[in-house]
């Protein structure tokens, strides 16, 4: 009988060191982890001007930026409407699906337009959500 409480004991306590492992990563980790100085954008940006694309590498790459993007909405917008938060937020995702979508298919002229686009989606947001610099 002693065995099974062990063996339960065991089975909450990886159950709650899984639940922090998939915890929703804040705005500021999403951006930083995106877009700070070693981010996965700026490294996709020096890796799509090689000779020869690593498309293992870049694919890698562009699924990481795909899952934080998905990450975004799951958060509470910094200011401005929620509503606006969603929409600007499924943009954003829907650029990192294709800039994805183009790395599967190892099209450099589409990932290069997606990469731009979702580039591009950047101000729009920020504009309407961005906190002001303390």
């Amino acid at each position: 009988m002693k065995s099974w409480a062990l063996v339960l004991t065991v089975l909450f306590f990886l159950a709650g060191s899984d639940a922090t492992e998939t915890k929703t990563p804040s705005v500021k980790e999403i951006m930083q982890k995106l877009h700070g100085g070693k981010g996965l954008r700026i490294k996709l940006n020096k890796d799509m001007r090689a000779e020869k694309l690593d498309w293992t590498e870049i694919q890698k790459d562009t699924k990481e930026i795909l899952k934080f993007a998905e990450a975004l909405p799951k958060n509470e917008p910094p200011r401005g409407e929620k509503e606006s938060w969603q929409k600007l937020s499924e943009v954003y995702i829907a650029n990192a699906k294709a800039l994805d979508t183009a790395a599967d298919k190892q099209d450099t002229a589409s990932l290069k337009s997606a990469f731009a686009k979702m580039g591009g989606s950047c101000t729009k947001c920020h504009n309407a959500h961005k906190p002001p610099m303390d």
